[in-house]
């Protein structure tokens, strides 16, 4: 069971009137706070995907998130997630952006500082053709962070092998 943010204070972030009237820095705030929220809230999951997903959307010149920005509320996002012992996802789908490979290093690392072990893989595909695309990418993110990737069979954590 995946759990993952699509909106922020009521709206769907893929809608670009989400945003109106926002800095970059209210945006991700408000994405950080609501993403809080939601953890306090709900923990019958077992990953914990698309990080970046707003990245996707935001109608800014940097559409990264950057960890010494925010960085007690992305604290605050990891440690909910670790004191359930849960993974964090490393989604795919920018991974062709140098840009987000850095940033989301960074927050990838920071998970692991603070106490995180395990990550999962997912390509986000929306079509056939997407599946499994850049995940070597993903891989090299997770031994570089020194995170465990692993899968879940009928909710049971299985760590993977080495490579895929």
């Amino acid at each position: 069971v995946i759990a993952s943010m699509h909106c922020m204070q009521g709206r769907d972030m893929y809608e670009p009137t989400s945003y109106t009237g926002l800095t970059k820095h209210q945006a991700v705030t408000t994405y950080l706070e609501d993403s809080i929220a939601c953890l306090g809230l709900y923990k019958d999951f077992d990953t914990y995907g698309h990080i970046d997903y707003i990245s996707r959307y935001m109608p800014y010149e940097d559409q990264e998130l950057h960890y010494l920005e925010h960085s007690k509320l992305w604290d605050q996002v990891f440690k909910l997630l670790i004191e359930e012992n849960k993974a964090i996802e490393i989604n795919t789908r920018r991974l062709d952006l140098p840009s987000a490979v850095e940033s989301l290093t960074v927050l990838y690392k920071r998970f692991k500082d603070l106490g995180g072990r395990y990550v999962t893989l997912g390509s986000d595909a929306h079509y056939p053709e997407h599946v499994g695309r850049r995940l070597q990418e993903a891989v090299a993110i997770a031994y570089e962070c020194n995170l465990q990737p692993v899968y879940f069979k009928k909710r049971e954590r299985i760590v993977m092998k080495e490579g895929l």
